[in-house]
């Protein structure tokens, strides 16, 4: 939450905050969000048991590189990752289960969502690349996203690029208007 909120207010046109320069805000951010990163990586609960957990997922997608181990695989690996049946981790989750192929297919995917966002953060518009942004960074320790069956979650992150794209299709339209139906009204017939 505390990073969607900090690259709103990073991007933001709006308000006490959009007032100031845009660099300030940049630069104040991105030193609050890596101050951030510190403090909750060496409080107390670190990983939460995610060190273990990581690794043995790792290991399982090394069996099947490719095309992941699957669900089935996960459920009768034994060990840890039968245990917790999902990585703690979007990517890595992703990564056992479905394979490289998959992974890339869903990475390529939110880069080109992550982009459209931020051009439109860059013209105006930053809720969908906070959201985005939250979302992505949550993924890293938790969020359960199944690609080929897509929850709250994956409908959120299409909602979010969506809203960035008409955002910039309505700025391009008001900036450079349809010339063909100024000509044909102008031409005489």
């Amino acid at each position: 939450a505390s990073l969607g909120v900090i690259t709103y207010a990073m991007f933001t046109e709006h308000g006490r905050v959009g007032a100031i320069s845009r660099k300030w805000r940049i630069a104040a951010g991105s030193v609050m969000l890596l101050a951030g990163v510190f403090v909750l990586l060496s409080g107390p609960s670190g990983l939460t048991g995610r060190q273990n957990i990581w690794p043995a997922f790792w290991d399982l997608w090394l069996t099947s590189p490719v095309l992941g181990v699957g669900t089935t695989g996960i459920a009768t690996s034994g060990g840890l990752t039968q245990t917790f049946g999902h990585a703690h981790s979007m990517y890595l989750d992703l990564l056992t289960r479905n394979g490289i192929i998959a992974f890339s297919l869903v990475m390529a995917a939110l880069a080109l969502g992550i982009g459209i966002a931020f051009v439109a953060a860059l013209r105006g518009q930053p809720g969908p690349l906070a959201l985005l942004s939250a979302y992505l960074v949550t993924a890293i320790t938790e969020p359960r996203n199944d690609w080929l069956h897509p929850g709250v979650l994956v409908l959120m992150a299409i909602i979010c690029v969506l809203i960035a794209a008409a955002f910039l299709q309505g700025r391009r339209t008001s900036e450079n208007p349809d010339r063909s139906l100024s000509t044909s009204l102008a031409s005489p017939q």
